[in-house]
């Protein structure tokens, strides 16, 4: 999925209309350009290897938001931790 300059730029545009600072725009732009090249890196992986690896990240235990695996969710509680 790739998202165009335009949609950007219009994103830029509401944020000015919601009355976000400059520089909170440009840093939301950023952050959403930097969020598309991650994306597409990733894109690109699963392309790469035919899709393997994609059941992996489905089912929740994939990488997580600091790059380490996320462990299985357990029962919960205190008997989860015996």
């Amino acid at each position: 999925m790739r998202i165009s300059e335009q949609v950007l730029e219009d994103f830029g545009g509401y944020l000015a209309g919601e009355e976000k600072s400059g520089a909170t725009v440009e840093k939301y732009i950023r952050e959403a350009r930097r969020f598309m090249g991650w994306l597409a890196g990733r894109e690109a992986g699963v392309q790469a290897e035919g899709g393997a690896g994609t059941e992996k990240n489905l089912s929740g235990r994939g990488a997580g938001a600091d790059g380490k695996g996320v462990p299985e969710a357990s029962g919960g509680g205190e008997e989860a931790e015996k």
